[in-house]
Order: C-alpha cells, then sequence, then structure tokens
C-alpha cells in the first residue's frame, strides 16, 4: 500500500482504520507508516503516526517492535507535536518492555516540564509515567515531586485529570 497517496487522499477516520487494518493484517507494513514520521509535512508524519496509533487498539504486539523507532524519533531534532502525541497515544496503550522504559521516563518528564508542548503531549506523559510507576514502584518520588509542583500553577482540563488519575495510582503504591 501506497500510504503516503492514502493519507493525502483522504484524512478521514474511517480511512485511517482502514489503512490500520490493512497494517493488522500485513505486519511489515508498519514500517511503510515509520518512515513516514520523518516526511517534510507535518501533516503526512502526524497521520502516520496517528494511523498507528489506531494499530496499537488492533495489535499492540506489532508496535511493540517498532518502539525503537518512536524513540529515534522523539529524539531527532524538532519533532512534530502532533506526531510526539500520537506516539505517547501508542505508548499508553502497550506494556512497554523494560528495557525502553527508562528512556521513555526520561522524554515523559521532558515533556511535562515544557510548558509550550501541547497540553495532550503532557497530558499523555504524565499517564505514561503512573503506568511505569506501577511497575517501577522507586519512582514514586519523582512523579510525586512533578505532580506536586504542577499542581500549584493552575492547568487545563486534561492535565488536571491527567494528575488525578496519576496521583490515584500513587496512592495505591
Amino acid at each position: 500500500m501506497d500510504f503516503k497517496k492514502e493519507i493525502l487522499k483522504d484524512q478521514m477516520l474511517a480511512n485511517a482504520k482502514r489503512m490500520a487494518e490493512h497494517v493488522a493484517f500485513h505486519p511489515k507494513e508498519i514500517k511503510k507508516l515509520v518512515k513516514l514520521f520523518s516526511d517534510k509535512d507535518n501533516n503526512v508524519s502526524m497521520r502516520s503516526a496517528w494511523i498507528i496509533s489506531h494499530v496499537c487498539s488492533l495489535t499492540p504486539e506489532i508496535v511493540i517492535s517498532i518502539i525503537p523507532d518512536f524513540i529515534k524519533y522523539l529524539k531527532s531534532k524538532d519533532p512534530n507535536p502532533p506526531t510526539i502525541r500520537c506516539i505517547l497515544s501508542s505508548l499508553q496503550q502497550i506494556k512497554i518492555p523494560a528495557k525502553y522504559c527508562g528512556t521513555i521516563f526520561d522524554f515523559c518528564i521532558g515533556y511535562v516540564k515544557n510548558t509550550s508542548m501541547p497540553f495532550a503531549v503532557r497530558a499523555f506523559s504524565i499517564n505514561i509515567m503512573g503506568i511505569l510507576c506501577k511497575r517501577y514502584p522507586e519512582l514514586k518520588h519523582e512523579i510525586e515531586l512533578i505532580l506536586s509542583e504542577l499542581k500549584t500553577h493552575p492547568q487545563p482540563g486534561s492535565i488536571t485529570a491527567s494528575i488525578r488519575n496519576t496521583s490515584k495510582i500513587l496512592l495505591k503504591l
């Protein structure tokens, strides 16, 4: 499938889901979508990641195989915030392998503290930090410090909800 052509032809949800189903049945095709992360057109980049987030809901094991590609993109110079949002959305849905948890946790801390990041990126980062804390309770103190700092300033609803949900996770630890 020529994903770039399909992405540019139609940006409707139904088209994204159709492409995600194609990848679910042809797992090797996901690499074609990953290559589009670096497309010069930010819309192509974001939409390819958006499709991957739909693949994740269908077959998370396929997405686990491209976590190194996610990390490579997140480390790249000036990653596109909507693409970051879609990557984080995918990471919330899967069990991140242990060898990537530290790197992803570090990205999340950076995004949460970066007030110029879109609210969804920051909210998803808080959620992922909470998910990782369930597996690594020793992160609890660090996350509590970050959340308490966030609570000192008014936050938009999405971030407030993520803080509340992650705080509940921390209370149970």
